[in-house]
């Protein structure tokens, strides 16, 4: 498995975001995001699909806690087992937005 950069500023931005609140919940959410993130590991195919080819498959994989859920968008490479995780948002914000930001994906929007 592979955390790419811009998940791992996801996970800084949730935590710097989260941290202004509750120190304690920034950590906790942090780790359980990470902690859910390695069950894929073991089961690759607990995201929903939202774009196949033929070597690769889009997933979304939703974490839950409480009132707030953060969306895991990953690839996963089926042919040589790998996955990349791409980048991590909270469902509150537009998909749509966040991918043309990142300049990922602009073709499909």
């Amino acid at each position: 498995m592979i955390i790419t950069n811009l998940a791992k500023e996801c996970l800084y931005s949730i935590y710097d975001y989260n941290a202004k609140f509750s120190l304690k919940n920034a950590i906790e959410t942090n780790i359980n995001i990470l902690q859910y993130i390695s069950n894929l590991e073991h089961s690759p195919y607990l995201g929903k699909e939202l774009l196949k080819s033929s070597d690769k498959q889009l997933r979304e994989l939703i974490y839950r806690r409480k009132r707030i859920s953060y969306s895991i968008i990953y690839y996963l490479l089926e042919k040589q087992d790998i996955i990349y995780i791409r980048f991590i948002y909270n469902n509150k914000q537009d998909l749509k937005t966040i991918l043309k930001i990142h300049n990922y994906f602009n073709n499909l929007f």
